[in-house]
């Protein structure tokens, strides 16, 4: 989901302490209401998403007839055909000492964005999740490329935030941590929910593309909500690199996601749930892998601190520097939220 109508929050980052091997980080949220290229596999049109998954393929984004020396026709960035004209605008390749720098700058935002960030796995999880794009996707460098070449976006530049909100649109200071525990003992959905989105900030009166993500899970615990965790994380940075927007109808996947989900196959993360951008499989598994990831922190951090860590992040507010990290091993905290 992309964010483009909310005034810029002022973003204050905290003091930052001595020097540590932990890297964290989150961005406020507007007040108010997410190896060697491989140069033939960048340019194709069409891509497999997972092993024995169909190909989709982008749709042409000039008649066939055109010349061939002619410019593409630039199609509406919310249409599917957008993804095609992203990866058919040619651009320069990034090399290896490209992609360590901005691996540097990406780190050092993390860093930046600590305060609010929910807790050090997610902040670890950004970190590694586009280390693993960079090193393994020739689309997600084709995409980082084209937002250099195009003037869009500085992936080393981009901030980061694990933002909860209420789901009913209340007051984040009106819910306590035990009605979190009892919607989900009952099987009702949490009093309180991330949504990914790609929005701005600014940041000592520079507007700074940002990216609203929840907390991530637990890779060796839910895999499968780790992956499709990762495919969100690279949509939402989609949206600032490429300007590309989500599908105005109900049956398309949008160029957004197709992207990110070929960022995703090229990278092993395996096939995304759900056929279009509003399919109940994609919505519900969002919904499934927020809860998990929620509930398995709870359990695996002292509940109440970093319950409280996140309504201060809710409510635009430095969370403190020192990320929570896990104080109970993975396997017995991450058990209850199965």
């Amino acid at each position: 989901m992309r964010v483009t109508d909310s005034p810029a929050a002022k973003f204050n980052p905290p003091e930052m302490p001595g020097p540590s091997n932990s890297r964290g980080g989150a961005q406020k949220r507007p007040a108010g209401p997410q190896a060697q290229p491989d140069t033939a596999k960048q340019a194709r049109a069409s891509s497999v998403f997972s092993e024995g998954a169909a190909k989709i393929a982008f749709p042409q984004t000039r008649p066939a007839a055109a010349s061939a020396s002619a410019p593409a026709a630039k199609p509406n960035r919310h249409d599917d055909s957008y993804a095609g004209f992203v990866l058919n605008t040619k651009v320069p390749e990034l090399g290896s000492a490209d992609t360590s720098a901005i691996l540097g700058k990406v780190a050092d935002n993390v860093s930046l964005s600590r305060g609010y960030l929910a807790n050090q796995r997610t902040a670890d999880a950004i970190n590694s999740t586009l280390a693993e794009a960079l090193e393994k996707s020739p689309t997600f460098r084709h995409t980082v490329s084209f937002a250099s070449s195009q003037g869009l976006s500085d992936l080393g530049k981009v901030l980061f935030q694990t933002v909860y909100e209420p789901t009913d649109g209340g007051f984040i200071d009106d819910i306590e941590l035990g009605d979190v525990y009892e919607a989900y003992e009952e099987g009702n959905p949490l009093p309180i929910m991330n949504v990914a989105e790609a929005c701005e900030r600014d940041i000592d009166g520079e507007t700074r593309h940002a990216v609203n993500i929840g907390i991530a899970p637990n890779s060796e615990q839910f895999p499968a909500e780790y992956k499709f965790w990762q495919e969100c994380l690279v949509h939402e940075l989609t949206h600032h690199l490429c300007d590309s927007g989500d599908p105005n109808d109900s049956t398309s996947l949008g160029p957004t996601e197709l992207l990110a989900r070929q960022v995703a196959a090229e990278a092993g993360w395996g096939e995304m749930p759900g056929g279009s951008y509003n399919d109940p499989a994609r919505t519900s598994a969002m919904t499934d892998r927020n809860t998990k990831a929620l509930i398995a922190a709870l359990g695996s951090h002292d509940a109440p601190v970093l319950f409280d860590r996140l309504k201060e992040i809710c409510a635009d507010a430095p969370a403190g520097t020192a990320l929570p990290a896990s104080d109970v091993s993975d396997s017995e905290s991450d058990s209850d939220a199965g």
